[in-house]
């Protein structure tokens, strides 16, 4: 006997990729204002609505761009670099591989996050000092040696940073002594130092600027100023 089979095929036409909305999760910008960064690479968190096929994920608005597979819509990471500092508004565009029954690959691009690139720190300058409170404040010489037997210096400055807000940068001594002061929003700033645990003799007071970058990272001093006291002279 002879067996015969027969299958009647019937063609299946594969549905079409889509790609939906794609959000970035992270960073994101907290009260409109951008988000600052001094590391080169960062990466992108999103989710991503694609659907039937393989896709692509690349960050655009960077100096240096990254492309990632991504095989369906949910979750997922790429990364964006920068070699200029300043403004960079980044998007990440999701782009179907597969071709749909038109002949055209579809994408979707995220809404952009405004992020700078900021990789130099603050710079200050110190205008005056003050060794006692009968003699006031006076103008202030890095070269110079001032004399006192008071508890705490105080010093008088500006600082500014190209894209951290003025009253966003830290003034800090650090060492032996110890003070810490808030810049205002003009870039003035006053800075109460206690030397009243440090023995007799000459010192060195170092004061730095800090801006803390919105990835928590603290970026510092931009210039260090050293002022020597010799204490009861």
């Amino acid at each position: 006997s002879v067996f015969v089979f027969v299958s009647s095929a019937v063609a299946q036409q594969l549905p079409p990729p889509t790609v939906g909305a794609v959000t970035i999760n992270s960073p994101t910008q907290s009260g409109g204002e951008p988000w600052r960064t001094n590391k080169q690479v960062i990466p992108l968190q999103f989710t991503s609505d694609a659907t039937n096929g393989r896709f692509v994920a690349s960050s655009i608005g960077g100096d240096i761009t990254f492309s990632t597979f991504l095989a369906t819509g949910g979750a997922g990471q790429v990364a964006v670099g920068f070699n200029k500092e300043g403004p960079h508004n980044v998007q990440i565009v999701v782009a179907s591989v597969n071709m749909g029954p038109s002949g055209a690959n579809v994408s979707s691009a995220s809404a952009g996050v405004n992020i700078i690139y900021d990789k130099t720190p603050p710079t200050f300058n110190i205008n005056q000092i003050q060794v006692n409170e009968l003699q006031g404040f006076i103008p202030f010489s890095p070269s110079e040696t001032y004399y006192t037997n008071a508890n705490a210096v105080v010093f008088r400055g500006t600082a500014q940073d190209q894209y951290t807000p003025r009253d966003q940068i830290v003034i800090k001594a650090t060492g032996a002594v110890t003070g810490e002061a808030q810049v205002d929003a003009n870039g003035t700033f006053e800075i109460s130092v206690d030397i009243s645990s440090l023995a007799d003799g000459v010192i060195n007071i170092d004061l730095v600027a800090q801006e803390t970058l919105s990835d928590g990272t603290v970026s510092e001093a931009g210039r260090l100023v050293r002022a020597k006291l010799g204490a009861d002279q």
